[in-house]
């Protein structure tokens, strides 16, 4: 009878290997390692390359097809590579000595010099580190619940008491302390990633709400731009206080 050919595929660490290893002895199937077959090709490649000063696609330079002064442009060397599962995270160092740290969908490997633009909308002015709260405009609701970011919350008794319903009200809600699910519908508010930055031991996200509010969340989570998320704030972490008192 002729064999045929089993492929098995999946995310990154479960189980791949293992399961093929065990079917091949199994069915009595020659077991192939594509992964590592990859990898050999591209380090022959990368080492041919270099000893022939041949480019590969990845070091081409692409500016003549961007008009001049449209978008800000970098160069340096990648650093270092580490696939994280999802996407590949890149250490980018400059000639001038500045560090980036990227995250592609694509593999370049240490010692491979890379061109790197900038649109304009996707620079986004952050806060300075020390300010950890979303600051939030609120109205006291009758049934107990405070109004903010187009939607009702329920917060702690003490945090309203001696407060009357339409009172209006500052918010505030840490980075930290916003829960964000994978299915929209879970969460008292939905909306998208709009801008991930790497703060070297958590991401800064920035959320834009259905609505066209940003808020901003701190999490060890990875998320990509665009993603859909439904949002959570805990009534334990929603922190209020009256609309005149001092901002942070």
């Amino acid at each position: 009878m002729k064999k045929i050919i089993v492929a098995i595929d999946g995310y990154s660490s479960c189980g791949k290997s293992t399961i093929a290893k065990q079917l091949a002895k199994y069915a009595g199937y020659r077991y192939i390692d594509t992964g590592a077959m990859y990898r050999a090709v591209a380090l022959y490649v990368l080492a041919e390359s270099r000893k022939s000063k041949v480019e590969s696609q990845e070091d081409v330079d692409f500016d003549d097809r961007i008009p001049k002064g449209k978008f800000t442009k970098w160069y340096g060397e990648v650093q270092s590579c580490i696939f994280k599962g999802v996407h590949y995270e890149m250490r980018v160092l400059t000639p001038d000595d500045y560090e980036f740290l990227i995250q592609d969908y694509h593999e370049y490997l240490p010692g491979t010099e890379v061109g790197m633009l900038v649109r304009p909308e996707d620079i986004q002015i952050m806060h300075k580190e020390h300010h950890i709260y979303n600051h939030f405009e609120g109205e006291v609701l009758k049934n107990g619940k405070v109004r903010f970011l187009d939607a009702e919350w329920e917060v702690l008794e003490q945090q309203i008491e001696g407060m009357e319903a339409g009172e209006k009200v500052e918010v505030l809600v840490p980075f930290r302390s916003i829960d964000l699910q994978d299915y929209e519908e879970e969460g008292t508010l939905s909306g998208e990633v709009h801008f991930i930055l790497f703060k070297g031991n958590h991401y800064h996200l920035t959320i834009r709400t259905d609505e066209g509010h940003d808020l901003y969340v701190n999490t060890n989570d990875v998320w990509d731009d665009g993603d859909r998320v439904g949002i959570v704030i805990p009534k334990k972490e929603i922190l209020i206080r009256p609309a005149s008192g001092l901002k942070e």
